[in-house]
């Protein structure tokens, strides 16, 4: 899939969220999170616009997630989180993102991370790397701007759910940490280097946009609670129970450049 028809996809899907804020609804879900009609109308659009895109591609929706026992049998397949940090998209706050990720035999190839309060996105697509325009069909190659040498003062962002987990007064940690309520928002900003790293207990579709850029960026990824360096084979990172924890990655995961930042024994590790 080519920049244009994923950006094409992302504006439509910003456009259409944007405005149906006006007309928030919403409802718990079972695990005690927030959806909103606006989740449920994006999802479909982007749903709709992938298949038109690529008819035989199988999406798995954040608030539809048909478990699938082996992703690696289907040809095409994306995961999508049409509104990531719900809270913050109810609240009126801009931190909140749309996020895509697309498959080839369960390998993530292609994918995209929207913030369409700030009306940018960045896109890994078959003819390259950029960041674009949400208002407009303006696009550049992207490259991160030279990037600070980690230091006392860098931040680490976190899930919310694993802050209140692991932090404490006595966290081992130089630095700040960032509790931004969006796994897209703090993974944007993470490959633009205003973030040293990410950790959190998150879903496939929470990180799906993210992992092609990883790659493109030169990121990795560890489980945290081992250290271990997580292979990016969908397979390899999610429960696959089969139930509603299916998607869920198999323990906290921990994405920053080696050369950055690494995490041993649940502890960061500075170069």
């Amino acid at each position: 899939m080519e920049c244009d028809q994923l950006h094409h996809i992302l504006r439509q899907a910003s456009e259409l969220a944007l405005e149906q804020r006006a007309q928030l609804e919403f409802t718990d879900k079972t695990d005690n999170s927030l959806v909103t009609n606006v989740d449920v109308v994006v999802g479909t659009l982007i749903s709709e616009l992938l298949t038109a895109h690529l008819p035989e591609i199988v999406v798995v929706n954040e608030e539809d997630p048909v478990p699938i026992d082996d992703l690696t049998d289907i040809p095409w397949a994306a995961v999508v989180d049409p509104i990531d940090g719900t809270h913050n998209f109810i609240a009126g706050l801009e931190r909140w993102g749309i996020c895509i990720g697309i498959m080839h035999h369960g390998t993530f190839c292609y994918g995209a991370l929207a913030l369409p309060d700030y009306g940018t996105a960045l896109i890994l697509a078959s003819d390259g790397l950029f960041e674009v325009e949400l208002r407009s069909e303006s696009r550049s190659p992207y490259s991160p701007p030279p990037r600070r040498a980690p230091n006392h003062t860098s931040i680490v962002s976190m899930a919310q759910r694993f802050a209140r987990a692991h932090v404490s007064p006595t966290w081992p940690t130089k630095g700040g940490v960032s509790i931004e309520g969006s796994v897209v928002y703090s993974l944007y900003r993470t490959f633009e280097g205003k973030v040293v790293a990410y950790v959190g207990l998150v879903n496939l579709w929470d990180i799906g946009g993210a992992i092609p850029l990883m790659h493109a960026l030169g990121f990795s990824a560890w489980w945290f609670d081992s250290g271990i360096k997580a292979s990016l084979m969908v397979s390899d990172l999610i429960r696959g129970d089969g139930g509603k924890n299916h998607y869920k990655l198999k323990e906290p995961i921990f994405i920053a450049r080696e050369s950055d930042l690494r995490v041993e024994d649940g502890d960061f590790i500075w170069p």
